[in-house]
């Protein structure tokens, strides 16, 4: 039952995060000129808050993307 528990949540994360992925592409492309390397950014972004989702959710999403 713990399992099924995580795995939710980690869904809802996941699904959070696909939520905002043309907001952090438009992030990029404003940070970086190259549409190749804002296309980059922002995957290599995602992969990194992917990677993450174990941890505790963010309060707000698009602030914690910023950073990473």
């Amino acid at each position: 039952m713990m399992n099924t528990k995580h795995n939710e949540m980690a869904e809802g994360a996941v699904a959070r995060l696909l939520e905002e992925c043309r907001w952090l592409a438009g992030l990029a492309r404003r940070l970086v000129q190259d549409p190749g390397d804002a296309d980059d950014l922002a995957q290599d972004t995602m992969v990194a808050a992917l990677e993450a989702t174990n941890q505790p959710e963010p309060s707000n999403t698009r602030g914690w993307l910023a950073t990473i």
